[in-house]
């Protein structure tokens, strides 16, 4: 677990911040935080789809959120790959997993899947 970042950071806008959440996950069989900062649990709602609970709020307006993941052992090409996040409210982060292809879309359980947040750290 990574240690308190809001006394420092790169400064945006005249104030220093950071990120405000971060979660790297394994989202295949039962689903393990491996590293994590201002996350209280982790959420597998289906295949593909999971909750990333934030441990305090953020501000909803003014807060960023991004995610990235590989889905590792597959054969085939992994440029169809993706990640999508979306925060609804001040506390959780919707993160999706999908296979696109050809205009298609199948969510699927991802290896590796990281979300970060940013946002005012004096919030």
């Amino acid at each position: 677990m990574a240690t308190d970042f809001n006394s420092t950071g790169i400064e945006i806008g005249g104030k220093f911040t950071t990120a405000k959440a971060f979660c790297s996950f394994n989202g295949t069989g039962s689903i393990s935080i491996n590293d994590d900062y201002g996350v209280s649990s982790l959420a597998d709602n289906a295949t593909g789809n999971y909750d990333i609970n934030l441990d305090a709020s953020t501000n909803s307006d003014d807060s960023c959120v991004s995610s990235g993941g590989y889905n590792a052992g597959t054969t085939t090409s992994s440029s169809g790959y993706t990640t999508r996040c979306i925060k609804t409210d001040g506390t959780i982060v919707h993160f999706y997993c999908l296979n696109v292809n050809e205009g298609e879309s199948t969510s699927l359980d991802f290896y590796k899947c990281q979300m970060i947040c940013f946002g005012d750290p004096h919030a």
